[in-house]
């Protein structure tokens, strides 16, 4: 298993990332309150929102298989993740 960044402007990938949250996010539930991709998508490209996400992606035989968002705040608290 490889993990990477992603890139927010990769739409493709950017929407495989997605899926693979939502799919988890899901499981097992009755419900989800999972973000819609319309959502997702403009905070992935966001480059003026008070948090810098950084995706990450775990590929497996070069399909992804997990993901991880990390939010850094960039206006104060600039030491947390």
């Amino acid at each position: 298993m490889h993990i990477r960044e992603i890139d927010g402007y990769d739409e493709a990938l950017t929407r495989r990332f997605w899926e693979v949250g939502k799919a988890a996010d899901e499981r097992d539930r009755p419900w989800s309150a999972f973000w819609s991709w319309p959502a997702a998508r403009a905070a992935f490209t966001a480059d003026d929102a008070p948090l810098e996400k950084v995706l990450l992606g775990a590929f497996e035989d070069g399909r992804l298989v997990g993901a991880a968002e990390v939010s850094l705040p960039r206006l104060d608290n600039t030491h947390t993740a």
